[in-house]
């Protein structure tokens, strides 16, 4: 996979207190049988229509729909990855480019009082270039993690805990923001956020000639790498310097999705409600489909071992242990359809986090009870790496054991 290093010229890297450059990724021609299945259903669909009414009537029909289909998708992808939406930009200031680049400027001092290396890095495939951070300790060998951040959770907001946790296992650290989040350009489709995983897969293993690789994703992180395996050529002399890890992740967008909606109608217990698989059938329709579990079919197959963190029970045995998160259901997690299909090269480690925990100010919500928040917010709140810290250290256990 042929890659090229050369100089980026913007005003704002230009302006950076970083050692600005990019790297050029192969483009991505993956086509998934999904993929091939809809453009196939779209090409017979239309010829037949054009055959049986040959009018400018079925090209605008056919227009409607597609653009009916778009704006659905991206309605959906507001609530599914807000951090690209620019509606939610405008709300939130905190997502907002401005306050990124600042938070990406502030943390460069703390870490090289604490002789780690900053660079920003910019990684482009298909057109489309990716802002990522590069975070290198002296004590470190060429030895790399690639972490993927949750939803609502700019790599910015995590990047120093994640540097101090995984220099512990003696790993740098290269963190890629998604598209269209900080500086990273594009808009976001479940192909888009698997480009970026892509791309910093192929930084590490062409341009950096990494000795070993972690691909790690925690929450939406997780199914985002998971289209980047799903895409990246392994080369199989080197399967043995792989490792991937997937943090409270969920089995497939439309099953997590399902499960939401049920449990806002109390339909929990129906499994095969017709509400749930309306839901599922719009994922489809629109092309968010994200399938996690043919991921770690696609690791077992190579042989490439796969660590999967879930909240889980203590005491009892699986599948009892596994449980939800309070975010995703048990029943839609990762973990709950791997271990039932019984696949080879996988390990389940357990945590007592989740994806919720109480704000540290105290707030209430409007019942009188604890304001439930996402622990990267109460990451980025108090500074605190409580979103990563247990996790990691089973897994730094896990791996120190291995």
């Amino acid at each position: 996979m042929a890659s090229v290093a050369r100089p980026y010229r913007s005003d704002w890297f230009e302006d950076c207190r970083f050692y600005p450059h990019t790297f050029q990724a192969s483009s991505v021609n993956h086509w998934t049988q999904a993929d091939v299945a809809g453009i196939s259903f779209k090409i017979a669909a239309f010829a037949l229509a054009f055959a049986f009414y040959p009018s400018r009537r079925t090209v605008y029909a056919f227009a409607g729909y597609e653009l009916a289909r778009y704006i659905i998708q991206r309605v959906i992808m507001i609530g599914f990855f807000p951090l690209q939406s620019r509606i939610v930009k405008y709300f939130v200031s905190q997502f907002r480019n401005g306050k990124i680049d600042n938070e990406r400027l502030n943390l460069a001092s703390p870490l090289k009082r604490k002789k780690f290396q900053v660079e920003h890095v910019g990684l482009k495939i298909n057109g489309v270039t990716y802002s990522a951070l590069q975070i290198t300790h002296p004590n470190n060998e060429n030895r790399w993690v690639l972490q993927a951040t949750g939803n609502g959770e700019p790599i910015e907001h995590s990047a120093v805990q994640f540097a101090e946790i995984y220099k512990e296992m003696g790993l740098n650290v290269l963190l890629v923001n998604g598209p269209g989040v900080g500086r990273s350009g594009g808009h976001a489709t479940p192909s888009t956020m698997g480009d970026a995983q892509f791309a910093g897969i192929a930084y590490l293993e062409n341009e950096l000639k990494a000795k070993q690789i972690v691909i790690a994703g925690r929450s939406l992180g997780g199914a985002a790498i998971g289209q980047a395996i799903l895409k990246y050529p392994f080369n199989k002399k080197e399967l043995q310097k792989y490792l991937v890890i997937r943090q409270m992740s969920f089995s497939s967008v439309s099953k997590v999705c399902a499960e939401f909606v049920g449990k806002i109608c109390d339909l929990q217990q129906a499994q095969d409600h017709w509400i749930k698989k309306i839901v599922s059938g719009l994922v489809w329709w629109t092309g968010l489909e994200m399938d996690c579990v043919a991921v770690s079919r696609k690791l077992a197959d190579l042989g490439i071992h796969e660590i999967i963190v879930q909240a889980g029970h203590a005491d009892v045995q699986l599948p009892e242990k596994i449980s939800g998160d309070r975010v995703i259901p048990k029943e839609a997690s990762l973990a709950y359809h791997v271990y039932f299909e019984n696949m080879a090269h996988k390990t389940f480690l357990f945590s007592s986090e989740f994806h919720k925990v109480p704000a540290p100010n105290g707030e209430k919500d409007e019942e009188g009870n604890p304001k439930m928040i996402e622990t990267a917010e109460y990451a980025h709140m108090t500074s605190s790496s409580i979103s990563v810290v247990e996790s990691h250290t089973l897994i730094k256990n896990y791996v120190a054991a291995s």
